[in-house]
């Protein structure tokens, strides 16, 4: 993985789905990439601006709450990575006896923040050889782009493109390990803290980064989240409601097409443990609502209790997800991830 920065930068986690590209003829390949290329480039030439603007605010009265002046940090990431496996796929449970690609993704990208204000403008842009997955691919699209506020009082809001990785609903919202494509919501968040407590409320609607298609919304999909946590001592609780509303593409387990509403709500509490230099965690997920002409009466359960030997981190961990009892009997007991990392066939 190689990457280049003038300030700070992040790495990033890849899988990647197939391209095209191999089959088309030289011209229209190298012309593909100068347009990709291009289009980078004019991304970070175009954001200098943008972030001057913001530097050379106009100066507040003196005695005022003056906020220091922007920093602002200018990146590319780059990520190369071959890989040959013999396992299942995601996609289905059709085994794969080998497969072997090599998938490389361009992240240009700006930042600013000072004690006020931050922002991002972020790209990405990923492509894959060797892979029989044409979804391993996406061209320049937009991946972050928010900007975010806070105030002295506690109060914050941030409206704009995100990547998915929600630290409030890290159970639910979160990039996948092994993802080539990373996904981005729009959103809109308010929140307020102080040193004990945090509430936040937030908006949301699904980026469908799909292959050859640049800043296209999933259809149908809204996500709303209420949260709030509360320090007692060392203890942590925390609880949120997250919904997910589905317009079209919802079927129920007979095949009958819908609209589907899930309803999550999650408890969390955390904190050591008085004996032994433990650390626990207890957190579980009640799932309610339909998909379609199906019930859905759904929960999970996430334990975990750690201790600290020698600087290493040594952990226990039990997760319980509910099944489905019978197939088309009308109510649906099947967990649903959302849009979680660490719920798979290596997880579970």
């Amino acid at each position: 993985m190689c990457s280049s920065d003038l300030g700070t930068l992040a790495g990033a986690k890849t899988r990647v789905r197939h391209s095209h590209s191999s089959h088309r003829p030289l011209t229209a390949r190298l012309g593909g990439l100068f347009v990709r290329c291009g289009l980078a480039g004019a991304l970070l030439a175009g954001l200098p601006a943008v972030a001057a603007a913001q530097a050379t605010a106009t100066p507040r009265p003196v005695g005022a709450d003056n906020a220091k002046p922007f920093k602002v940090t200018f990146g590319v990431d780059y990520f190369f990575q071959s890989s040959t496996r013999r396992d299942y796929p995601y996609s289905s449970d059709e085994f794969k006896d080998s497969e072997s690609f090599f998938w490389e993704r361009l992240r240009p990208r700006v930042s600013g923040t000072n004690s006020r204000v931050s922002f991002m403008i972020e790209g990405q842009d990923t492509h894959s050889r060797g892979s029989v997955f044409t979804s391993r691919t996406a061209y320049l699209d937009l991946l972050n782009a928010w900007v975010d506020v806070q105030r002295p009082s506690g109060l914050s809001i941030r409206v704009g493109r995100r990547q998915g990785d929600f630290d409030t609903i890290t159970r639910l919202v979160r990039t996948p390990d092994f993802a080539a494509i990373v996904r981005s919501f729009d959103t809109a968040e308010v929140g307020w803290e102080n040193k004990t407590t945090e509430v936040r409320g937030l908006l949301f609607h699904t980026v469908d980064n799909v292959p050859k298609s640049f800043n296209t919304w999933k259809p149908g999909e809204r996500l709303w989240t209420a949260y709030g946590s509360h320090r007692i001592g060392r203890q942590r609780l925390q609880t949120y409601l997250t919904t997910k509303i589905n317009t079209v593409g919802a079927r129920s387990e007979s095949g009958v097409a819908g609209d589907a509403a899930v309803y999550a709500w999650e408890t969390l509490a955390a904190g050591p443990i008085p004996f032994g230099g433990l650390t626990y965690q207890v957190e579980h997920i009640l799932q309610r609502g339909h998909v379609s002409t199906d019930k859905l009466r759904a929960s999970g359960l996430f334990t975990s209790v750690s201790k600290v030997i020698h600087k290493t981190d040594i952990d226990f961990r039990f997760n319980r997800l509910s099944g489905d009892k019978a197939a088309g009997d009308g109510v649906r007991n099947t967990y649903d991830p959302f849009y979680m990392a660490k719920i798979g066939r290596a997880h579970v």
